[in-house]
């Protein structure tokens, strides 16, 4: 079989990285494929790959520098562990604090901002209102490989763009700084106040005097 010209460059972690790459090879068994675990290493994969590669990020927290989008030509794509509605940091615990109905993930172009940049899919799943954050985080994560499996035929095809599905970001993005300050309780947080918090967020604590 001739070379495709096919590139990916996968920024996750490496248990997720071997799992795609056995999944786009089975598609493709010449795609070229590269993995990156954080900052450091997406430069150097990203600085050495062919011309058309496409960048993949699944399910992290490195924000990907505005000259890799660039050198890359912006063919980069994010799958985001939370709906259109909820762009940002850990947007999981802000949406059962928040009171959401419904929740998600999503899958998108990057541009410079945190997830803005056009939508090429999404999947959504009804919230209970007593639901814990951990329970949400594992469906998430089982909604956001099923979404990358469901797409990754045309993923595979770095030269080929993906279409935006139609869906918007709305809502807004959280950042690392509202998740820290959340989970920084005061010591004479009401009780009902304390126990939402414990149910919505994750590593939760009253800071020494």
């Amino acid at each position: 079989m001739p070379d495709s010209g096919n590139s990916l460059l996968f920024l996750m972690k490496p248990l997720e990285a071997g799992f795609f790459t056995k999944s786009a090879r089975d598609l493709d068994p010449d795609i070229r494929i590269a993995s990156a675990g954080n900052r450091e290493q997406l430069i150097a994969e990203a600085e050495r790959s062919p011309p058309g590669t496409r960048l993949i990020a699944f399910s992290t927290n490195v924000i990907v520098p505005s000259d890799i989008l660039k050198l890359l030509d912006y063919n980069c794509i994010n799958f985001h562990p939370g709906p259109p509605s909820r762009p940002g940091y850990r947007p999981t615990g802000f949406a059962l604090y928040e009171g959401d109905t419904e929740y998600g993930v999503t899958a998108h172009y990057m541009r410079e901002a945190v997830d803005s940049g056009p939508i090429i899919g999404a999947r959504l799943f009804p919230l209970a209102p007593d639901a814990m954050l951990i329970d949400v985080v594992k469906q998430s994560y089982l909604e956001l490989a099923r979404l990358f499996i469901a797409l990754l035929p045309d993923l595979a095809r770095s030269d080929v763009p993906l279409q935006p599905n139609g869906m918007e970001w709305s809502g807004e993005t959280s950042t690392r700084a509202q998740y820290e300050i959340i989970r920084k309780t005061p010591r004479d947080l009401p009780e009902q106040e304390l126990l939402k918090r414990f149910r919505c967020f994750d590593g939760i604590y009253t800071p020494l005097d």
